[in-house]
């Protein structure tokens, strides 16, 4: 039997923000990780790119936007209600609901600049060092070299 399953309100808040930590997570366990001694290649650059735009996307984009719409439609915290009044300042719900966006806002760009400053700053891979030559192996020397300046194996 078939159950449809509706993502609503603390569903896809719950979902998005662990989505988020855990994408973020990951991203400080990498930036601390030493560098490859290997050359960076087109392909990895271009998946780090995106990457960390998606990570962007969903942290800039949908936590915060999840944020709002689960406290407005399931909690209600609208204009309407207010939560406190000091003399002619009256706070509403909106007002904590958007402070709290603000906050989600600071804590995501805090660590994408941790991350950053750990990235740049990583410490390069200690190099391999390649095995001994075995003693019976010697050194073969070219049979000569091809028009253009390549070695050649044998005589043709």
């Amino acid at each position: 039997m078939l159950v449809a399953v509706t993502w609503y309100g603390i569903h896809r808040l719950v979902f998005a923000s662990t989505l988020a930590v855990v994408t973020t997570a990951i991203g400080f366990y990498l930036a601390t990780r030493p560098k490859s001694s290997a050359p960076l290649t087109w392909a990895k650059a271009m998946l780090g790119a995106w990457a960390a735009f998606a990570w962007m996307i969903l942290v800039y984009g949908n936590v915060p936007d999840e944020w709002l719409k689960f406290a407005a439609s399931q909690w209600n915290w609208t204009e309407a209600r207010t939560f406190n009044k000091f003399g002619p300042i009256t706070v509403n719900y909106r007002a904590i609901t958007d402070t709290i966006a603000v906050v989600i806002y600071l804590v995501f760009f805090t660590c994408q600049i941790a991350i950053a400053i750990l990235w740049q700053k990583r410490k390069p891979a200690e190099p391999e060092v390649a095995p001994a030559a075995e003693p019976f192996e010697r050194a073969t020397k070219p049979a000569g070299f091809s028009r253009f300046g390549r070695p050649l194996s044998r005589k043709a």
